[in-house]
């Protein structure tokens, strides 16, 4: 646990029965959020990895009625339909939970009572858009969507699901 950890781990555990200060609210939502873009990401590597995987069967495909069972081309085949079969299933499981965590922090984030709060969270965390993405999307500047940020972050506090309100890695 890193010095600042300890510091938010202590300020938590003093004020337990209270609010958590607002570094620790904002750390545990941005850690929600993070995770929560993290799965889409991931979802794109998959599927990125899929469509490689395709490429790379695509001509094989067409001549396999071509070929005798047992040859070293029908072999690395096979081994490349087995590959696309299994990224495809890691793809379906992992979008399965995606979808649901994606719906959850959608609704946390629109509740936010203020528009333009829900355009950065959304923008950066939903969109995985960059920060001057983000800020140009929303006609401000990068310093002013960071301070935006930070206090969204601090108002999900209240709508967070609860398993992210107290992680031992967020205090």
């Amino acid at each position: 646990m890193g010095t600042s950890q300890v510091g938010l781990y202590q300020i938590w555990t003093e004020v337990d029965a209270l609010e958590p200060c607002k570094e620790v609210r904002i750390h545990c939502a941005s850690e929600y959020l993070e995770h929560v873009r993290s799965l889409g990401v991931r979802i794109e590597a998959l599927r990125d990895e899929i469509e490689h995987q395709r490429a790379l069967l695509g001509p094989l495909s067409a001549r396999v009625a071509e070929r005798v069972s047992g040859t070293r081309r029908t072999d690395r085949f096979e081994e490349g339909a087995i590959r696309l079969e299994e990224l495809i299933r890691e793809y379906c499981t992992d979008l399965v939970g995606y979808v649901e965590e994606y719906r959850k922090a959608h609704e946390v984030i629109a509740s936010l009572p203020s528009g333009v709060q829900v355009a950065v969270l959304t923008g950066r965390y939903l969109e995985d858009k960059q920060w001057d993405r983000v800020a140009l999307d929303t006609n401000y500047s990068v310093k002013s969507v960071y301070n935006i940020r930070r206090e969204a972050l601090a108002a999900l506090w209240d709508r967070l699901p609860i398993e992210w309100k107290r992680l031992p890695e967020a205090v």
